[in-house]
Parts: C-alpha cells; structure tokens; sequence
C-alpha cells in the first residue's frame, strides 16, 4: 500500500507540470482572435489572426531546442532537475506575457515581446511533457505503466479544460470592450499562483531509480542526443511521422475549432468554448479507459484505433461541424474526443518504452518536439492558410486525413514497446 501511494505521488507531482504548461498555451490559442488587433492591427482580420498564429507556432520553433536543453538535463543531472527548471522558465515567460503592452502603446515592440515570450515559453514545454512521461513511466509498476503514463496527457487535458473554462468565464462575464482592453490578461496572470504551487510539490520528488542506476553504474553519457542520433536515428524518424496525426489531431479539435467555429461556421466564441469545455471533460475520463487497455492489449493496437479513426471519420466530423448546428458541432467534437483518447492514451508509454534509459530524454524529447514543432503548433496557421488559399472550409478535414495516413504507415514498421522493458 506504502508503495502504491509513493508511486500515485510520484505520478502526480511529474505529471501536474504540464496542467500549467498547457493551460498558458491554450489561452494563447483561445485568445487569439482578441490579440490579433491589440498586436498586430490591421484591416485585413484573416492577415490579423494569420499573424498571432504565427507567433503561437513560433513558439514550437524553440521545442527542439528546449528538448536538446531539458534532454541533457534530464539525462546528464537528472529528471527532477529538468522538470523544476522547466516550470520555473514557463512561470516567469507567462507572468511576463499578462503584462506585456499593446500595439497601440509601444508600436512594434509589442508583437517582438510578445514572440520572444511565446519563444522562452517553446523552450520551456519542450522539456515538460517528454521529462514528465520519462519519470512517470520510470516509477511506475511496470504492468501498469501504460495507465500511469496517460496521467501525463490527463493532465495536459486538464490544463486545457481549466484555459477553455477561463476563457468560457471571461467571455461571458465581460463585454467585448473590457476584454479587449484588460480582460485578456487575467487568464495568463492566474497561472502564477499555479506554478508555484506545482514547484513546490516538485521539491519534494525523489529521483527516478533509473537515473540513479545510470549514474551509480556509470551509464550516463557524455553526449545523450549523439549516442541517440547514432544509434537510434531511424525509430526517431519514424515516431516523428508517427507523431504527426497525433500532434494535428489534438491542436485542431481543442485548440484550433473554437475559432473555426466562430470565424467560419459563426457560432458565438463562447458557445464554442463552452462545447470545448465538455469535450475536453470526457476526453479526461476516456484517456484513463485506453491507457489502462494499452496494459492490456499492447500499444501499437490502440495506436491504430485512434489513427484509422481520423482516416475514417475527419470528413464527416468536419461535415457536422459546418452544418452550424449546434449539436451537431457537439455530436462532431465528442467524436474526436473519443477518437483523440485512443492516441492520447496509448502515447506516452509507448515513447517512454521505445527508447533505453541513459538517452531517453533526449531521444525521447527531440523526436517529439521535432513533432509537435513541424506539425503540431502550426495546425491553426495551416488550417487558417488552406481555407484561405482554397476558399474551402472543409480543408482542414482533409489534412486531418493525410496525417492520419503518414502515421499509419510509420505504425506498421514500429514494434509494439509493452513488456519489453522491464525496468525502463
């Protein structure tokens, strides 16, 4: 029991780091169409929203470079020391962000600070989420690493479901006016109190036993990334394809929609943000359900659950959506909650467990933010820029569907990661 309690705590302490991570990018995101005047004034609002977007992929630019950061940490000094670090980093980049003046009082200094801040924020989450799974699935009871590793996307689900609940509330406790002139600013502020409280709970985390075998042993190498690119380079490249449906697949329904919805299909930002909210409640309880089954009947088979899914399904889905009727928006944003809830779950474990201990944050980390960095933070800029170019707000469904299909193939020539690690 002692030891059930101990590895729960160790659980939640790696993993609550990324409620707040994520919680700050997605008030970015669901802000967006607020901060596109207040930075980047124009008279053309697509140019406008294009321009924010931009900065909010700016921010995955900095990913890998934040992986090669944290994933030396990580492996050189230790789990702990980069998950502490990775915190500290978002809480003074986002305090800062809350802060930051408008066009409209510094000029051109206004979108510089304000993508120099979502930079300092990309190098920050480049080393969260990978060093979280890394030490989640380090401490784990190995036949239940894969539902204790979905605890990591549990919580940045949670981040978001908390940014998607500010925002429901400021948009509609206050007027557009009191928004636009002070408004925005109190989602990012309240993340303050947030991570410090998560510091502080990080103090008090022991090492993973992993680490401190590699350095009792002398398995710590001098160069991770190196001996990861060396000798690991072609599994690195296939779980970046790999990683493709899975990056799109969660920016476009959580991040990207509530836009959509309002900009294309004209449902009210709040009604959409308030749909967002109770997909994102499910998506929470759905992920537990497939990564407690990827215990069961192995990784790569609830993998290809959820990337056949969004083969099958983004046309259709994307039909609902467009219709403009409400709970047909509802049925659409439920589907792919439980669709994503098939990667979201399956995910973590299977990264964790395909790379050996003395390089895993680092191949781990790269190989994701490289990701997330090409395909991920660039989902609302290339959906925004295809319905552009092609007057077809369907464009996103079929880019949905070509992700989908690239991942699918790099599955097939990945082997299944349970049990074969004992001791990860």
């Amino acid at each position: 029991m002692k030891k059930t309690f101990s590895d729960f705590r160790s659980m939640l302490s790696g993993s609550l780091g990324n409620a707040m991570e994520w919680y700050d990018f997605a008030v970015y995101g669901y802000f967006a169409k607020v901060l596109a005047p207040l930075f980047f004034p124009t008279e053309d609002k697509t140019a406008a929203l294009i321009s924010v977007f931009g900065v909010f992929a700016a921010g995955y630019v900095m990913r890998p470079i934040g992986a090669l950061i944290f994933g030396r940490i990580g492996d050189k000094l230790g789990r702990k020391k980069a998950l502490l670090l990775s915190v500290l980093v978002m809480i003074i980049a986002t305090s800062l962000l809350g802060l930051l003046p408008t066009h409209a009082s510094v000029g051109i200094m206004a979108p510089i600070l304000l993508t120099i801040l979502r930079l300092i924020q990309g190098i920050s989450v480049g080393g969260e989420f990978t060093t979280s799974i890394t030490f989640v699935s380090e401490m784990a009871p190995s036949n239940r690493r894969g539902f204790y590793t979905s605890w990591s996307t549990v919580s940045v689900i949670g981040g978001i479901l908390v940014g998607s609940a500010i925002g429901a509330i400021v948009e509609n406790v206050f007027t557009p006016e009191q928004i636009s002139a002070w408004g925005w600013r109190i989602p990012f502020l309240l993340s303050i109190v947030m991570g410090l409280g998560i510091y502080k709970l990080r103090e008090k985390i022991t090492e993973s036993q992993a680490f401190i075998k590699n350095k009792e042993s002398g398995h710590i190498p001098k160069h991770p990334m190196l001996i990861a690119l060396k000798y690991h380079y072609k599994k690195m490249l296939l779980i970046f394809g790999l990683l493709w449906v899975f990056s799109v697949s969660f920016y476009m329904p959580f991040i990207y929609l509530p836009t959509y919805e309002n900009t294309e299909v004209g449902i009210a930002l709040s009604k959409s943000l308030e749909i967002n909210t109770i997909a994102l409640i499910l998506l929470l309880g759905l992920i537990l359900i497939t990564g407690n089954l990827t215990d069961k009947i192995g990784r790569k088979k609830v993998l290809a659950i959820g990337i056949i899914g969004y083969l099958l399904f983004s046309y259709p889905m994307f039909l609902l959506i467009t219709s403009g009727n409400i709970f047909s928006v509802f049925i659409a944003v439920a589907a792919m909650a439980f669709i994503t809830s098939f990667l979201q779950g399956s995910i973590p474990a299977f990264l964790s467990e395909s790379f050996d201990s003395n390089i895993r944050v680092s191949a781990l980390s790269f190989s994701y933010n490289a990701a997330l960095a090409v395909f991920g933070g660039t989902t609302p800029l290339v959906a925004t820029y295809l319905i552009q170019i092609t007057n077809n707000p369907m464009a996103p469904a079929w880019y949905l569907v070509v992700a989908a299909a690239v991942s699918l193939v790099c599955l097939f020539f990945l082997k299944e990661t349970m049990g074969t690690k004992d001791s990860p």
